[in-house]
C-alpha cells in the first residue's frame, strides 16, 4: 500500500528544520499535514544545542538570538520569564548581557515548536516522525523518503535541513584507532573528554568556537596539562571588544554602506569592500565605537549580493576570506574568552599555525609531524591526546549522513561549484544533475552556504527562511 502523502516533510528537525515549520504553520493560509523526520526526541537542537555542557555558550547576547527575526528579543524574554538566568548565574557577563547556554537555546525552540504543534494560526498538523531518513527517491508527482526503521514517507515538497553527520577528520589522521583516549574524533564527546589524566599534553585541531569550547571546558574540569590549538592559517576569534548599552547600535556611518556599492547597487570586488571595512573600523575605533555592528553589516551585504557574484569571487572568497570574516563575524563568549586568554598568560595554552603532516601511534600516545606556515621547518612532536576540532564536511557526497550521499548519487540534488554544500536557485529549489531547479525540492540552512553564505547563526537562517517559505507554501499550493 502507498504511503500517506504529506503536503510538506522536512528532513533534519535541529534549529533549521524545527524554524522552517514553525513559519511554515504560522504562514500558511489553509491546514497543512507537515511532516519532520528528526531522530532527537527533542527538536529544534541538532547538533549545535544538543550538549548540556554548561559553558558551551551563544556567541553572542540572548537578546539578539531568536527565530523570529521582527522579534529579536523574543527568545530573552522567554529565558527570564523560565528563570533559567537563575539556574545559571555565570551567564550574565559585566555588562550586563546575558550568554545562555546553547543547550538552552535548544529548549527554546523546542518549546515554540511544541507550543505551534498544539495550536498554530492554520491549524496545521505538525507530526514528529522520530526516525533517520537513508534514502529517496523522486516519484514525478511525490518524493518518496525511506527511513532507517524500514517505514517510508511520501511529500508533495520536500524540505532538506539536514545535518551532515560527524565531524570532518583530516586524511593524516583517518588510521587512528579511536578507542581508547588518544584520538577524539567527535569533540562533542564530553563525556569521554571527562576521562583524559588531567596532566595529559592535548593538541587541539582547530581555532574556531569548538576548539575553543573544548579548551574552555578542559580547563574548567581541572585540566593542568599543556594545550596546544593548532591550525593552518592560525586564525583565531576577535577580541569582542566591550560592551555597553550601546554596543548593538549601528553609528550612521555603519548603516550607509554606499562605499561597498557600484551604482547600480551590486558589491563591489571584495578587495575594494575589505579596504572600506577596515577604514571604517579604524574609524569607528578613533571614536571609541565598536566595530561589531559593522561585520553585522557586512554580514548582510555579503547575503543580499552573495548570488550576484561570479563562481571565482565565491571561490576565491572561500579558500582565503572566508577563515578572516569568520574571526570577526564568530567571537567567542566573554566566559570561554576570559576562561582561555587566563590559561594563555600562565604559559598552559599555545597557539600554533603550522599543517598536519603524518600522526603515528607511539606506545600510548601520538607522535604529530607539522610544518609551520610560511617555512619548511618540520617538527614531530608527542602528544598524550589529539582531539579534533576540524568542522563538519562542506561537500554532500563525502558526508556520514546517507540521506545527504543519497541525493547526489541519484542526480536529485548536485553539489554548488564551490563545493560548499548544495547547488540551489535563488528561491532556494536544488538544482538537480541536468542544471534543472526542482520546484518541489527545497534545500535550507547551512547545506547552501555555497549559495547564499553565511548561512549559520539562528538569525541569519530564520531571516532567509523568512524568504523561502512564501515559495514552499506556493509550491504546495501549486500542487
Amino acid at each position: 500500500m502507498s504511503p500517506a502523502i504529506h503536503d510538506v516533510v522536512i528532513v533534519g528537525g535541529g534549529l533549521t528544520g524545527a524554524t522552517t515549520v514553525i513559519h511554515l504553520a504560522c504562514g500558511a493560509k489553509e491546514p497543512l499535514l507537515i511532516a519532520i523526520v528528526e531522530p532527537n526526541k527533542d527538536l529544534g537542537r541538532g547538533l549545535a544545542y544538543d550538549n548540556p555542557e554548561q559553558d558551551y555558550r551563544l556567541n553572542g547576547p540572548g537578546s539578539k538570538h531568536s527565530i523570529y527575526p521582527e522579534h529579536l528579543s523574543h527568545f530573552h524574554e522567554w529565558y527570564m520569564a523560565e528563570g533559567l538566568d537563575k539556574h545559571d548565574p555565570d551567564a550574565r557577563d559585566q555588562s550586563g548581557f546575558h550568554f545562555p547556554r546553547r543547550y538552552d537555546y535548544g529548549s527554546y525552540v523546542n518549546a515554540e515548536i511544541l507550543k505551534n504543534t498544539a495550536e498554530n494560526p492554520s491549524r496545521s498538523r505538525i507530526v514528529h516522525v522520530i526516525d533517520r531518513a537513508t534514502d529517496v527517491v523522486d516519484q514525478g508527482s511525490h518524493f518518496e523518503i525511506a527511513l532507517e526503521s524500514g517505514v517510508t514517507i511520501a511529500a508533495k515538497v520536500l524540505v532538506v535541513a539536514a545535518t551532515p553527520g560527524q565531524a570532518k577528520i583530516p586524511s593524516v589522521l583517518t588510521s587512528l584507532p579511536v578507542g581508547d583516549l588518544t584520538f577524539f574524533p567527535d569533540p562533542w564527546d564530553t563525556d569521554r573528554l571527562r576521562q583524559l589524566p588531567k596532566a595529559a599534553e592535548v593538541l587541539i585541531l582547530g581555532m574556531a568556537q569548538t576548539a575553543s569550547d573544548v579548551a574552555a571546558n578542559l580547563l574548567k574540569y581541572g585540566h593542568d596539562g599543556p594545550i596546544t590549538l593548532l591550525s593552518r592559517r592560525g586564525k583565531r576569534p576577535r577580541k569582542r571588544p566591550p560592551l555597553d548599552a550601546t554596543s548593538y547600535l549601528r553609528d550612521p556611518m555603519v548603516e550607509n554602506h554606499d562605499q561597498f556599492l557600484n551604482p547600480d547597487q551590486t558589491a563591489k570586488p571584495a578587495s575594494e569592500v575589505l579596504k572600506a571595512l577596515r577604514r571604517d573600523a579604524r574609524a569607528l575605533a578613533k571614536r571609541d565605537k565598536s566595530w561589531v555592528p559593522t561585520m553585522e553589516k557586512l554580514s548582510e551585504l555579503i547575503a543580499e549580493h552573495w548570488h550576484s557574484l561570479p563562481i571565482a569571487v565565491k571561490k576565491r572568497f572561500l579558500r582565503h576570506g572566508r577563515t578572516w570574516f569568520d574571526v570577526h563575524r564568530f567571537r567567542l563568549p566573554p566566559q570561554i574568552e576570559t576562561r582561555i586568554e587566563a590559561a594563555e598568560s600562565r604559559g598552559q595554552i599555545h597557539f600554533l599555525s603550522a599543517s598536519i603532516l603524518d600522526a603515528k601511534p607511539n606506545g600510548a600516545r601520538l607522535d604529530i609531524s607539522t610544518r609551520k606556515r610560511g617555512t619548511y621547518e618540520i617538527a614531530t612532536k608527542t602528544y598524550d591526546a589529539v582531539i579534533n576540532c576540524t568542522g563538519l564536511e562542506d561537500r554532500p557526497e563525502y558526508t556520514t549522513n546517507p540521506f545527504l550521499r543519497a541525493l547526489v548519487s541519484h542526480g536529485v540534488a548536485v553539489t554548488h561549484p564551490t563545493c560548499s554544500g548544495f547547488d540551489v536557485d535563488f528561491l532556494s529549489n536544488a538544482i538537480d544533475k541536468t542544471g534543472r531547479p526542482n520546484p518541489d525540492l527545497f534545500i535550507v540552512g547551512p547545506l547552501t552556504y555555497g549559495a547564499f553564505a553565511d548561512q549559520q547563526g539562528s538569525v541569519f537562517i530564520a531571516r532567509r527562511l523568512m524568504r523561502i517559505v512564501p515559495n514552499i507554501l506556493r509550491q504546495v499550493a501549486a500542487n
